[in-house]
């Protein structure tokens, strides 16, 4: 879209650049987030264990203008997915990375858009959504954001309003599709996105025989 993106590169212990590593696609949350200068545990821990971790900061995240952050507003999905994606395609140029082997994860957001890939792609080796948004139609009445729900879209209406929006910017509405092997992680108190958002492609993926696994923790929040 003729956006400069922000993005960092992750590279495992004693990194040999004539070898080819597996490689995972972190996402943030938000989308009104930003990733930056920080110490993020989870990217160390998945690079110490040999893998090349790699994230961006994709149109509707936060730090590059009203603009920027506003350009998913009635279309997530759209302009953010084509971003995360033109940044895979960026590292499968890589000579160290093993295109055969590259996965992807992230929270809340981040588990959004994971699903939302599996939905469109078969790129991914495997995938693993944290605490994820499924479907807008039940999260509007199950979250603690509730109709705050109309102003994070950027639809202005409720569901029952704007039926085809709510459906259109839902992984779920993509799950026949999906074939990625799926570790689904959620809290049982995740008053944010509660645990039938996971619930609803934890079955969905059964039904259509992907391999997936469900993981819920008791007493935990969307945190």
């Amino acid at each position: 879209g003729g956006e400069a993106l922000d993005g960092w590169i992750l590279k495992p212990p004693g990194f040999d650049s004539s070898q080819q590593y597996p490689s995972i696609l972190e996402i943030h949350g938000g989308p009104q987030a930003q990733y930056g200068r920080v110490f993020m545990h989870e990217f160390y821990y998945l690079a110490a264990q040999g893998h090349v971790v790699y994230w961006c900061n994709p149109r509707g995240s936060q730090g590059y203008g009203e603009a920027f952050s506003g350009a998913i507003y009635s279309q997530w999905g759209s302009v953010d997915y084509a971003d995360v994606m033109t940044w895979v395609d960026y590292m499968a140029r890589q000579p160290y990375i093993d295109t055969e082997r590259m996965g992807v994860t992230g929270g809340s957001y981040g588990g959004y858009m994971t699903t939302l890939i599996t939905g469109r792609s078969d790129r991914f080796k495997a995938a693993a959504a944290q605490r994820l948004v499924s479907n807008w139609l039940s999260f509007y009445g199950s979250s603690d954001m509730n109709i705050q729900t109309e102003d994070i879209l950027g639809t202005q209406a409720p569901p029952w309003e704007d039926l085809e929006s709510y459906w259109r910017m839902s992984p779920i509405s993509a799950i026949g599709s999906a074939n990625t092997p799926t570790l689904i992680i959620h809290s049982s108190n995740d008053f944010r996105s509660t645990s039938e958002q996971a619930e609803q492609v934890f079955v969905a993926l059964q039904q259509r025989g992907v391999d997936s696994e469900l993981v819920l923790f008791p007493e935990e929040s969307h945190g």
